[in-house]
């Protein structure tokens, strides 16, 4: 009879733990903002499909500056109307 009753309370402690993680809302803790201010933010995109997730940065200057080595590769991030480097 008393493993029956560990077994129960075990089980409604699970089941308690499962409500409470689709029940309290995330994220508890409010995000951390860049400390040199709002200017060095970027969006970055995630581009998944069914069986496979791309990451796309945007091409600015200091991309640009960031990943040189890959013009010498042949992927053409100096290239005037590339917007987007998506890696994946």
């Amino acid at each position: 009879m008393r493993s029956a009753r560990f077994a129960l309370g075990a089980l409604l402690l699970l089941v308690l733990a499962l409500v409470a993680g689709g029940v309290i809302p995330r994220p508890l803790l409010a995000p951390v903002e860049a400390s040199s201010g709002a200017a060095d933010l970027r969006r970055i995109l995630v581009l998944s499909g069914p069986i496979h997730t791309d990451i796309a940065i945007p091409l600015d200057e200091t991309t640009r500056a960031a990943f040189p080595f890959l013009d010498a590769a042949g992927v053409p991030v100096g290239h005037p109307a590339a917007r987007w480097l998506i890696v994946g």
